[in-house]
């Protein structure tokens, strides 16, 4: 569970620390709901998980379910939703074990 708060919390810092520096994705921006319809209907990802910040704000993942793409948008509180990052090749895996109180 830690694991999964530490990796939100960096996946959540660096595009808000990033935005303001990438042009390009300020372009893209727009309502949560014709950004989240260009993804799914432009590219045929469908939503594979979703994370909230304390901040109110939401992350989230598109995948095609081929796992040839995906796409990865932050939702701000404001109503302003903004693609963070795209890529290829997606793979799942299986969550590491968590060790017990002695360390096995």
């Amino acid at each position: 569970m830690m694991r999964t708060k530490h990796l939100m919390a960096l996946l959540l810092a660096v595009p808000v620390a990033t935005c303001g520096a990438m042009p390009a994705l300020a372009m893209k921006c727009g309502p949560r709901e014709q950004v989240r319809s260009a993804i799914e209907k432009g590219f045929g990802e469908t939503r594979l998980w979703a994370g909230t910040s304390g901040e109110g704000q939401v992350m989230e993942l598109f995948v095609r379910p081929d796992g040839q793409a995906w796409t990865l948008i932050l939702h701000g509180p404001n109503g302003v939703s903004c693609p963070v990052d795209s890529g290829a090749a997606w793979r799942e895996f299986q969550p590491d074990p968590v060790p017990d109180d002695e360390g096995t």
